[in-house]
């Protein structure tokens, strides 16, 4: 299911070839059936949020209403689980916060485009992962190495944020306490350089989907003017 989750994305570079455009078309409707059917219960987390997402683009391309009525009440569920309030990804990977957060911003823009617009939920969702976000990478220039991260798999920070601006005027906060992830950073400067680390304090994710967690608890981060200085291994 995940790929199909990801295919659907590459439709519109194809406009200039119509013949191949229609073939595609095709081709997408009859993964959407397999795809409402075959989505990733089992995996749950990001991949089952990855598979409502694409039903929700499906459903406003083609045009589905009904599509869209049985998979957009999902995909809200599983923002609210997923989402925890302090606006981190329930897995706790900073990396997987981005492609999560990107995952919905293509939600927005889709339903932005519709007469009912954009739903608070959503947006209020976005808001508060854009505040995490901003919080554990400003004064960082890469990606916080804690449950299964690494640096540039996701879209960067400035992108995401830049996006979230243009699409929902969100404006990101700081916040030095993340206490539902469990993570807490503690900004300052020392001898003329701005120094930042992230400490984390939190369960490794929830008890149903851990395949991003590893040994990194009670684990810190510490950035010098930006640059890695104590790193998570």
């Amino acid at each position: 299911a995940l790929p199909i989750s990801l295919r659907v994305e590459a439709r519109e570079a194809l406009e200039a070839d119509r013949g191949f455009a229609r073939k595609m078309d095709a081709s997408l409707a009859e993964q959407a059936g397999h795809l409402s059917r075959h989505m990733e219960r089992d995996l749950l987390a990001n991949h089952y949020l990855e598979d409502l997402k694409a039903c929700v683009l499906l459903a406003v391309y083609f045009g589905d209403e009904g599509m869209l009525a049985a998979a957009l009440p999902l995909l809200e569920g599983q923002v609210a689980e997923q989402v925890l309030p302090d606006g981190m990804h329930f897995e706790c990977s900073p990396m997987y916060h981005k492609i999560v957060l990107e995952d919905l911003l293509r939600v927005a823009a889709a339903l932005g485009a519709m007469p009912s617009g954009v739903p608070g939920w959503l947006s209020d969702a976005v808001r508060r992962m854009c505040d995490c976000l901003y919080s554990l990478e400003r004064h960082a220039n890469r990606t916080p190495l804690f449950n299964d991260a690494g640096d540039n798999v996701a879209k960067s920070r400035d992108a995401l944020l830049a996006c979230a601006e243009r699409l929902l005027g969100v404006r990101p906060r700081f916040c030095d306490a993340l206490p539902e992830a469990g993570y807490y950073l503690l900004e300052g400067e020392c001898a003329g350089h701005g120094v930042k680390v992230v400490f984390d304090a939190g369960a490794p994710g929830p008890e149903h989907a851990l395949g991003h967690a590893h040994c990194d608890a009670l684990s810190i981060e510490a950035f010098v003017d930006g640059e890695p200085w104590v790193v998570n291994g």
